[in-house]
């Protein structure tokens, strides 16, 4: 398949529309730093195994795959923005 996870959990949360949904979270090794993502064949590749997997276990629509880093780097908070001192 190109890309080997190194976790998969599904669990049911609500989406982004407010539905109850399946969600893949996809732990996958860490991208290639010149490209900082995966390929998108591999991802397609794995989506359509995940898509197997939910039929294959009975998990009803809908059901959604987030892709995660195995390590994430640590990001600055995007709701926070540093003030100069007044």
């Amino acid at each position: 398949m190109g890309i080997t996870p190194t976790r998969v959990v599904l669990h049911r949360q609500e989406d982004a529309s407010g539905e109850e949904a399946w969600i893949f979270e996809v732990n996958l090794p860490d991208p290639e730093p010149q490209s900082g993502t995966w390929p998108v064949q591999a991802l397609n590749e794995f989506a359509r195994a995940a898509r197997d997997k939910a039929l294959d276990v009975s998990v009803s629509w809908p059901w959604h795959i987030v892709f995660f880093p195995e390590h994430e780097e640590e990001q600055a908070d995007e709701d926070q923005i540093r003030l100069p001192d007044v």
